[in-house]
C-alpha cells in the first residue's frame, strides 16, 4: 500500500463557495451580523432622508430625491411611510438580530 493511496486531495473553495453558501457555523454567524448592519445603515438612511426633509422643507433631497418624483419633494404621505419603515427596520432587522444572539450567549 503506497502513501499515495492513502492521501486526500484538499479541495481549496472559492469565496463563494466558502462565505456564501457555507454551513460552517461561524461564517453563518459573520452573515448574520452583516446582514443586520447593512439593515441597520438602511434604516439610517431614511432616517437622514427624513431629516433633510425637516431641516430643508420643500427642497430637493440630494442623491436619492429622483425616487420620491420629479420634484425630489417627500410627501407627507411618504414621510409618514419613511417613518414606519425606519422604525420597522431598525427594531426588527438590526437590532433584535444583533441582541437575541448576545442575550443567549450569558444564559
Amino acid at each position: 500500500m503506497s502513501s499515495s493511496s492513502n492521501s486526500h486531495d484538499h479541495h481549496e473553495e472559492n469565496f463563494i463557495q466558502k462565505y456564501i453558501f457555507s454551513v460552517d457555523h461561524k461564517v453563518i454567524g459573520i452573515q448574520y451580523g452583516i446582514t443586520s448592519l447593512l439593515f441597520l445603515l438602511f434604516g439610517f438612511s431614511l432616517m437622514a432622508i427624513m431629516r433633510w426633509q425637516l431641516a430643508y422643507p420643500g427642497t430637493e433631497i440630494p442623491i436619492v430625491g429622483f425616487i420620491f418624483g420629479e420634484s425630489g419633494i417627500l410627501a407627507s404621505e411618504q414621510y409618514n411611510s419613511l417613518g414606519a419603515m425606519h422604525g420597522t427596520i431598525m427594531i426588527f432587522l438590526g437590532i433584535v438580530p444583533l441582541a437575541v444572539p448576545v442575550t443567549l450567549m450569558r444564559t
